[in-house]
This record gives structure tokens, sequence and C-alpha cells, in this order.
């Protein structure tokens, strides 16, 4: 329920009109609607923590503190998102390369995509009882698997399957992802600099040839088969160190 009014949330502030294949909520009934929709789907779920039988009072106060971590989490990331978004010139750019940019990015989607899934793991290990060791082997599995899941679906912008989306949608809109900050730091210089001057201007990324042109550097780049590497080697190392707290089971 909390994911699905996040969902709303954002495709408020992305200007979106589909979501699930059908036309997003906002654009159904409202944006006041929506923002009341979820906003109560954010809290809605604790009166089950409040009331539910089966759970302990040490139990309900780990699930309000995870749930409101997760809330602040997921919500720096988004902002930081955005501020990029909002943000992106040639300038600002050189600025935020010269600045740890690929570390921030992963940052970032840690705390936007990898939220849930760290929130549905220490809530597993709440229920279970599990040890601190246990706890923080779950959630940093929890948290590799969405940051990888996140450059997965960079990557899906730009080989053509992303469902439901056009390609190289991220790149029209003037989107920062970490797919395409990799392959700014894989072109020569010539093509990096077009790279970035379609990335930076509305009316280049506008423009179908120019578009074009840019997807074509960033598959040119070798970005996607890198990142897909990069993705790859996060969850299996992440399963190592997970499979050495975890006992093995069906699962």
């Amino acid at each position: 329920m909390t994911h699905t009014g996040t969902l709303i949330i954002d495709d408020i502030e992305d200007n979106a009109t589909t979501r699930r294949g059908e036309a997003c909520i906002h654009s159904r009934y409202g944006i006041d609607v929506a923002i009341n929709a979820a906003n109560t789907l954010y809290v809605l779920p604790a009166s089950l923590y409040a009331s539910h039988p089966n759970l302990t009072d040490g139990q309900r106060l780990a699930f309000y503190r995870m749930t409101l971590d997760g809330f602040v989490r997921g919500h720096l990331g988004q902002a930081l998102d955005i501020w990029w978004t909002k943000n992106l010139s040639q300038k600002n750019l050189a600025s935020w390369q010269a600045n740890h940019l690929p570390e921030k990015m992963l940052q970032m989607y840690e705390f936007k995509t990898a939220s849930p899934a760290i929130v549905i793991a220490e809530a597993c290990c709440i229920l279970a009882g599990s040890d601190e060791g246990t706890r923080k082997a779950c959630r940093d599995l929890a948290r590799d698997f969405g940051v990888s899941f996140q450059i997965l679906n960079d990557i899906r912008d730009f080989d053509g399957k992303r469902n439901g989306r056009r390609c190289g949608e991220d790149l029209a809109s003037g989107k920062l992802t970490y797919v395409i900050i990799r392959a700014l730091e894989r072109l020569p210089e010539q093509d990096r600099k077009r790279l970035e001057s379609i990335l930076c201007s509305d009316h280049l990324r506008s423009d179908p040839e120019h578009l074009a042109e840019g997807y074509n550097l960033i598959r040119k780049s070798g970005a996607l088969g890198a990142c897909r590497n990069e993705a790859r080697a996060m969850v299996e190392e992440g399963w190592r160190s997970f499979s050495c707290c975890i006992p093995p089971s069906e699962h």
C-alpha cells in the first residue's frame, strides 16, 4: 500500500501519463484527490501495526521506526533525483562530475529505489526475531538488489526492452542516470561533449534526429554492457556475504 502511494506521488512529480498500463491516478481523478490518496496510503498500514494481535510492543516499535526511516530515505532520494533533473546544465554537470557523481548517483538509487526492498527485508527480520548480524546481511542484500534493479532499469531505456515506455525516454526528458554518466566517462572527448550538449539542451532533445544521435552515442560508448556487468557483480557479491549468514533453505 505504501509503495503504491509513492508511485502516485512519483507520477505527479514526473508529469507521467501511464502507470501499469493505465492512466495515472492524477490523470483520472485530479491532482488533489491523488495527493490525498497517496498520503493515506503512506500512513494507513501503520494502523495494522497498532492493532495486530500477534505483534509484541517491541516489534510494533521496530515497525514504526522502519517505516519512518524508509519514508525519509525514499524522499531524500526522490528529491535528489528531481534536483539533478531540474538543474541540469553543462556547467552544473561539469561541477557534479568533479564531485564523485557516480557514487552519489548510486547513493540516490539506494535511497529512492532500494528503500522498499530494504524495508521488506527489515520487516521479515523483525517478525523472525533475527539477530543484528542477520538483519544487516538481509538489509545489505536488499540494498544491492534494489540498486542493481535501478541500473538494469536504466539500461532497458536504451536496449529497446522497456515495456510501456519509448526507448531513450530518460535522455529525452533530460534525466541523469547512472548509465548516462558512465557513457559520458567512456566516450572520446568529441563524442562526450556532443552527448553533453544534447543531454543539457531542451531544444536538441526535442528534435528526433538529435535525440537519436544521443541515443546512439550512449550505445556506442559500451556503457550498457559495462553497467550490466556492474549490476551483476553487485548482486553476486551481496549474495556471497548474505549466504554466509543465512542457513541454506529451499527458498
